[in-house]
């Protein structure tokens, strides 16, 4: 995160390496005021406890990681899953 506005970089790649599939996505994050002991939620997303991370902040990264994951299949990275998927039954 830097000035209000968080970064996520996202790929997928063949098991080769030889394919590969890379976006960056951002959004802003508006975080509200805190108190001096951090803020009042107490959140658990994704089996973690981020005692001074906003809930919205979380939210919202949690959100942006949809949307990332998206994007990436939408332009094909579904295809370098299924390869892989497939390479890793054979074996």
């Amino acid at each position: 995160m830097k000035d209000g506005r968080l970064y996520l970089t996202g790929g997928v790649w063949s098991l080769n390496g030889t394919d590969s599939m890379q976006e960056i996505m951002q959004a802003t994050i508006h975080v509200p005021a805190q108190h001096e002991d951090g803020p009042e939620d107490d959140p658990q997303l994704v089996g973690i406890t981020a005692r001074n991370i906003p809930q919205q902040a979380q939210l919202a990264a949690e959100s942006l990681g949809i949307s990332l994951a998206t994007l990436l299949l939408n332009k094909g990275a579904k295809n370098i899953l299924d390869v892989a998927r497939q390479l890793n039954d054979v074996h």
